[in-house]
């Protein structure tokens, strides 16, 4: 379960209820990629300080991470991770 904080994604659901009356599957997809990774920077402080899920989140493989959320390759991950987060998987977990 996540908490998620009002506001936080407030304007991609806004978008999301505007696909589904429009039919694009493939740019609801995306938005509702978009919406997942935004829940869950939002949380990744709480979580990586979880007992039990911080370890596990912070000794898993940029490859092992990519293949969970369902990425064809590492690269394909590393590119939508710096799309989003502005930079590169490595980058990000350092920062945190």
């Amino acid at each position: 379960m996540i908490r998620v904080r009002a506001g936080t994604a407030a304007a991609t659901i806004a978008l999301i209820r505007g696909e589904i009356h429009s039919g694009s599957r493939m740019i609801l997809d995306r938005l509702c990629q978009v919406l997942l990774l935004q829940v869950l920077r939002d949380h990744t402080s709480d979580v990586l300080t979880h007992p039990r899920l911080g370890p596990a989140l912070n000794t898993g493989t940029v490859a092992s991470i990519a293949a969970a959320a369902g990425y064809r390759t590492e690269s394909a991950f590393s590119a939508a991770v710096k799309r989003f987060a502005g930079r590169s998987p490595g980058e990000y977990r350092t920062a945190q």
